[in-house]
């Protein structure tokens, strides 16, 4: 029964991410849009409760046997396979791009789940997600340099 709840939980934030993503047209911004769906997810207290802190207790060995597969990295891969696309992250795969992303989406959202002030938790993530993002984008730029 809890797996029902989660997968209902789960796959309304990544609704929510990809919609965010899918309506901006530029690939950085798409990318900020989902990444910042995601964080506003962490903040409802349901997503926090069922899907953060909860389900690595309840679901550990689904999430071993390839759980995440369901939600989490088709929402990711949706969100930033338009980076890699675009050619915007030279020399960088989806798959370790979505992995990598995931660890740190996990890292955030545990940030903020067990923070006594989830609000200025957020805030604190959605700077440091501003500055790596913003770090990629102005080391590469819009038009990264050829790397062959």
């Amino acid at each position: 029964m809890f797996r029902a709840v989660y997968d209902a939980v789960q796959a309304d934030a990544a609704a929510g991410v990809v919609t965010a993503a899918l309506a901006e047209p530029e690939p950085w911004a798409a990318v900020r849009a989902g990444l910042s769906a995601f964080l506003d997810a962490c903040l409802e207290p349901a997503f926090r409760r069922i899907v953060v802190l909860d389900s690595v207790g309840v679901l550990q060995q689904d999430v071993w046997d390839g759980g995440i597969e369901h939600n989490e990295l088709p929402m990711l891969r949706t969100v930033l396979t338009p980076l890699v696309a675009a050619d915007l992250l030279p020399g960088v795969g989806v798959e370790p791009l979505v992995h990598v992303t995931l660890g740190g989406l996990y890292g955030a959202a545990l940030f903020i789940a067990r923070s006594r002030r989830p609000r200025v938790a957020r805030r604190e993530v959605d700077a440091v997600l501003g500055v790596l993002v913003g770090g990629l984008q102005s080391r590469l730029g819009p038009n990264p340099p050829d790397t062959s």
